[in-house]
């Protein structure tokens, strides 16, 4: 659910750019409509509490994964091999997530973290990450994001 979401935010994102009539006088497109009229924000459904207690749990375990995995040094390899199991979550599909909620100030500085960490990849040299990436920001900005889902929805308690 949370990929098809995300996937189509993207696309409603790309249609918006793609379909932009060029003058006053083109006749708009059907996507183009479609991509202005997406409803905004999407508010999670507090009767999935267990779900959202879950979502805790995780971001939680992501930032401590993450934080060792950035404290010791990496090589090229396993930097690029990290982004889909160990940053994409959270650096890809949160901040799409946070976009769909109106949480546009977090998901800014979780882009901030993105450019850093999608720079250290192209860099293809071996480095700790914590000396490149703001860890410190990522950290908190996960904390931010599990708290807000714990005020969104009630369910401050980690255990399900």
């Amino acid at each position: 659910c949370l990929r098809v979401l995300c996937d189509y935010l993207h696309l409603l994102e790309s249609w918006k750019v793609q379909y932009t009539p060029k003058t006053p006088e083109d006749v708009l497109d059907d996507r183009f409509v479609e991509a202005c009229q997406m409803p905004t924000p999407v508010r999670p459904a507090p009767d999935d509490m267990p779900l959202y207690r879950r979502s805790r749990q995780v971001l939680g375990e992501m930032k401590q994964d993450i934080a060792r995995f950035c404290a010791v040094e990496q090589t090229p390899r396993a930097i690029a091999g990290a982004m889909d199991p160990l940053f994409r979550a959270i650096l890809l599909d949160g901040i799409t997530m946070l976009d769909l909620a109106g949480k546009a100030d977090l998901a800014e500085k979780l882009r901030g973290v993105q450019r850093e960490f999608l720079t250290a990849v192209r860099s293809k040299k071996a480095a700790v990450l914590s000396d490149l990436m703001s860890v410190d920001t990522l950290a908190a900005a996960i904390d931010e994001y599990s708290a807000w889902i714990a005020e969104e929805t009630g369910c401050g308690g980690l255990s399900g």
